[in-house]
């Protein structure tokens, strides 16, 4: 038997147990007496229709129906349904402030449960790479364009506007110019990158 047999096994039977008919202007919900997610299936004996805040209260007492540790994590999974709006775009149940936090709450302590033990490879030893294989990685990346570079080269020969050269060829304020230095202090410039500094300031003057 996948249910405690308690009070709450009683009352959630008693709910969809109900024989009547809603009048069709009342807006329900399908509800699997035996949740899919628990070995539940579409049959019409397993389906019921509940009004919005019936189904919602049949999800909380699912989750106290339940002692298996997995099986418990997957109705407090479900109850995060709760929070969004049906397929039709009607509100499924109007949720106070309390009921919200106590979804929310339900659902964390459900993702920090199915989390616990998984360290998603720490601690695995990777054997460095050989030279072999760091000289085939060579190869293939020879002749591709760094990332960097590729996406400079998106906005070369783009025109510009006169007024967009007249704010670039401004000169930095003291501010800038200071917030520049301070971000490049311990940076160990290339010959390379010093020239084309140079160059750029000359153009300048």
């Amino acid at each position: 038997m996948i249910f405690i047999n308690n009070k709450y096994t009683q009352w959630y039977f008693n709910i969809v147990n109900q024989t009547r008919n809603l009048p069709k202007e009342i807006y329900t919900e399908n509800h699997h007496i035996i949740p899919k997610s628990l070995g539940g299936d579409n049959s019409k004996s397993n389906l019921v229709r509940l009004t919005a805040k019936e189904h919602y209260l049949c999800h909380l007492l699912l989750i106290k129906m339940i002692d298996d540790k997995l099986l418990k994590r997957k109705m407090q999974f479900a109850l995060n349904s709760f929070r969004r709006t049906s397929k039709n775009n009607q509100e499924r149940i109007k949720l106070n402030s309390r009921q919200y936090e106590f979804i929310r709450k339900q659902v964390s302590q459900a993702r920090s449960e199915a989390l616990k033990g998984n360290t998603y490879g720490l601690g695995i030893k990777r054997s460095p790479l050989s030279a072999d294989t760091k000289e085939k990685i060579s190869l293939s990346n020879k002749g591709k364009t760094p990332w960097n570079k590729g996406i400079t080269g998106l906005f070369i020969g783009i025109p510009k506007s006169e007024e967009t050269k007249q704010k670039m060829r401004k000169p930095k304020s003291k501010e800038h110019a200071e917030n520049i230095r301070k971000a490049n202090l311990g940076k160990q410039l290339s010959d390379e990158t010093k020239r084309k500094i140079s160059e750029a300031r000359k153009q300048r003057h």
